[in-house]
Formats: C-alpha cells, sequence, structure tokens
C-alpha cells in the first residue's frame, strides 16, 4: 500500500501573496548576498550530489519558504505514512537527481518519492496514477487548479490560499485516510464522514444558452463544526460531477450565504449575494447565495441574473 501527496510549492509551502511567515533565515530577507550563496549553494550541491543548484533559489527557500508549513506537510506525511510525489513547476529546474537535495533544506527530503512528470500538471498525475498501481489513496496539494484536477479528481483536490493551512492538512488527512465519502440517490447528494451523514442536497438539470448545467439547492450540513470543509469537499466534486455528466455549462450551487464565507474561489467561479432568479426557473429566497462554475464568463452570468433579481 502507498499513499502519495502529489505536493506544489509555491502557494503551498512558499506563500504567494502575503509576508510575515517565520523562514529559515529572517535576517537575510531582502539582501541577496550572492557571494554567500554560490559558496553556500557550491557546498549544498556536493553535500547531496546534486548536479544543479541555483543559488538565488537557495535565497528564495531561505527567506521565502515557510518553516510553520514544511513542519505542517511533514505531520501530514508522519501522521499518514504517505510519500511526496513532485506536481511543482519547481520540476522543471530540479529533476530526479535533484529534487533530494532541494526538499532537504525544507527538512522534507526523507519522504520523497518521485516526480509526476508531463505536459501540465493533470498530464502527469494522469500518467504516474497510471503507472503506479501500488498507489492506493493520494491527495493532491496545490493552490491553483489552472489544469482541470478537480474536473478530474474532485475532492482529492485540496487547494490551498496562499500557503498551507491547518484546515487544508486535516482535510488532507482524512482524505488519505478514506473519511470522507459521497452517494447519489435519484436526484439527492450526500456527503459522509466516518460514515456520519454530514451534508445533503438536491439536485436537478437546466439548461442556459451555452449548454446544460447542473443546479444544486436545499444544501443543509447537519454539523456545524463542518460547515467550511464540507463546502470545500462538496464544490470540488460538483466540479468533477458537472464534467463528468458533461454539463457544457457548469454548475450553480445555490445555499445558504453563511456557508460561503472564506471559501477561497478562482477565475472559473463567482458568487452572488444577491436574490436571483436562475434562468426563469429557479428562484433564491433572500438567506441563499448563489455560487457559478463556468468555462465561459461566470461573472456575466451573475450579472445577466442580478437584472432578473425580485
Amino acid at each position: 500500500m502507498t499513499k502519495i501527496v502529489f505536493l506544489d510549492i509555491d502557494g503551498v509551502i512558499s506563500p504567494t501573496e502575503s509576508s510575515g511567515h517565520e523562514v529559515l533565515h529572517p535576517e537575510r530577507i531582502g539582501h541577496y548576498d550572492e557571494q554567500y550563496y554560490l559558496e553556500a549553494a557550491k557546498k549544498h550541491r556536493q553535500k547531496y550530489n546534486m548536479s544543479y543548484l541555483d543559488s538565488y533559489d537557495m535565497y528564495v527557500v531561505d527567506t521565502c519558504w515557510s518553516t510553520l508549513a514544511m513542519q505542517k506537510i511533514k505531520n501530514l506525511l508522519l501522521a499518514t505514512d504517505s510519500k511526496i510525489v513532485m506536481e511543482s513547476s519547481w520540476i522543471h529546474s530540479y529533476n530526479e537527481k535533484n529534487m533530494p537535495g532541494l526538499l532537504a533544506m525544507a527538512g522534507l527530503k526523507d519522504f520523497y518519492l518521485d516526480i509526476a512528470y508531463g505536459k501540465d500538471k493533470l498530464d502527469g498525475i494522469i500518467k504516474y496514477l497510471n503507472n503506479h498501481p501500488e498507489v492506493t489513496d493520494f491527495v493532491i496539494i496545490d493552490d491553483e487548479d489552472y489544469w482541470y484536477l478537480a474536473q478530474n479528481y474532485g475532492f482529492y483536490l485540496v487547494q490551498s490560499n496562499d500557503v498551507i493551512s491547518d484546515e487544508d492538512c486535516l482535510m488532507a488527512k482524512d482524505i488519505l485516510q478514506r473519511r470522507y465519502r459521497f452517494t447519489i440517490l435519484d436526484n439527492d447528494i450526500y456527503l459522509w464522514y466516518d460514515d456520519k451523514k454530514i451534508l445533503a442536497s438536491k439536485y436537478r438539470y437546466s439548461h442556459s444558452s451555452r449548454g446544460k448545467l447542473l443546479l444544486v439547492y436545499q444544501v443543509r450540513i447537519f454539523n456545524k463544526q463542518m460547515i467550511k470543509p464540507a463546502i470545500r469537499i462538496l464544490i470540488k466534486q460538483l466540479t468533477k460531477y458537472a464534467y463528468d455528466l458533461n454539463c457544457d455549462d457548469g454548475f450553480v450551487l445555490v445555499a445558504n450565504r453563511e456557508y460561503f464565507k472564506r471559501i477561497k474561489t478562482d477565475f472559473w467561479f463567482v458568487v452572488g449575494y444577491q436574490r436571483v432568479n436562475i434562468n426563469g426557473e429557479f428562484l433564491t429566497n433572500i438567506n441563499e447565495a448563489v455560487m457559478v462554475h463556468s468555462e465561459y464568463s461566470p461573472l456575466e452570468k451573475i450579472e445577466l441574473w442580478e437584472k432578473m433579481r425580485f
């Protein structure tokens, strides 16, 4: 049995938006000493038998990578007996020979297993899983989804926001330990956690000028402590369901507006808090918000619906 964490670096270990995180060498922030790092990189290459280590990359690890994020990932790997397969843009500079030395600076070398090579992240992960049937459980930790990861793997994508959080790690741990599962019965979607129902919703198909869309509504969450992870899990899984069910125009999720608080969205998503009439056939109530996921223009769609609001 092999458990895998497909791991990104930027936006997971290395914050992309915020500052002030604890780093390995805070005293060097903003002061790139080229001579020092040329010598340090040379010694590190020799120690770990690396053929390549850019001196400025070493400076980035020292001054940008979050030590707390490194420790969180290490704790996740220890708790789940998992290994790292890299799917980061860093793999274009650091191959199998050099990646262990790079991760050594983050204290993660002993957990490194392999690299998921492909024409993009999705292709790399698909190829890796196809070529390694011994992998029994996996999770993808990445801050972005430009590569249709959720369309293909649903809630197995844990999408961080700037840097990995405790919530992200707990979700990844629960996924690796198979604590979440979905069932669909007639027009109902259920999410279970440790075989206890934590979410239920209705769904049906609707149509727009773009094609078929998946409409999900009457969302109920039965454990208040799990509202945010349940909604995050649901959003990723609906992305996959809409794709699998050939919904050309994605999905629309109607739920209590409180459920959407502090939920990260990217350019495929938009949330509207006004009361709207969806395609002239579904009227939201005053306490609900609408999340649109579409490959076209979700913002344009929300604006259109707002013109039809009651």
